[in-house]
């Protein structure tokens, strides 16, 4: 991970200095105890994938940005998460050279990770498919991943947690797709996000 940050850096021509202090900030970011789930592992899965569909992507860097700084904020008790990551990967990349072009389309890429809206945009639109890739996942992988994201919510009680995490999963069920791209991923993913409503309609507490 560390040396497609290096790549990055060459590519745009960043001090070596700038370079090290970014990416200090960004470890410490994702490495922090309160992450479950949104860590390391899961911005090494998105490098990934980006490098194993590189041959139709059209913006390699643009794509390896925006999976260090999408989730550099990460608070559940914020709504505005994706806005602060933007904020400091727009300053960020500025200190690092990175054109202004390529700022700003990082910069909307990461808001675009609210929503997870269809696009019309290819890179944007798979990064969006991998973003969510774990819910493809087999069911051990994504049971393992359920439980992560309750982890990062402990301070909500069970019960409001039941009710808000069961609203978001029965509202990625109503999509007529979860991947425009990724398709061989919908499938599974749909029998696992029905997997967990069910297991949170039983879960005692």
């Amino acid at each position: 991970m560390k040396q497609i940050w290096k790549s990055i850096c060459t590519f745009f021509q960043t001090p070596e200095q700038m370079a090290e202090q970014v990416f200090e900030d960004i470890e410490n970011a994702y490495t922090s105890s309160a992450r479950h789930y949104h860590n390391f592992l899961h911005i090494n899965h998105l490098l990934k994938l980006i490098d194993q569909y590189s041959a139709q992507i059209s913006d390699i860097p643009s794509l390896q940005l925006t999976a260090f700084f999408h989730d550099f904020v990460y608070d559940p008790d914020r709504k505005d998460n994706e806005f602060q990551s933007a904020l400091y990967a727009q300053k960020s990349m500025k200190n690092m050279n990175v054109p202004p072009k390529t700022c700003e389309k990082v910069y909307n890429y990461i808001l675009a990770t609210q929503h997870h809206k269809v696009s019309n945009d290819f890179d944007l639109q798979f990064f969006l498919d991998a973003d969510l890739s774990v819910l493809g996942s087999e069911l051990s992988v994504y049971q393992q991943y359920a439980t992560q994201i309750r982890h990062e919510y402990k301070s909500v009680p069970m019960f409001l947690y039941k009710i808000g995490r069961t609203k978001v999963l029965k509202k990625m069920l109503e999509r007529q797709t979860l991947f425009p791209i990724l398709t061989h991923l919908e499938s599974q993913a749909k029998q696992n996000l029905c997997w967990e409503i069910d297991d949170l309609r039983i879960f005692k507490f």
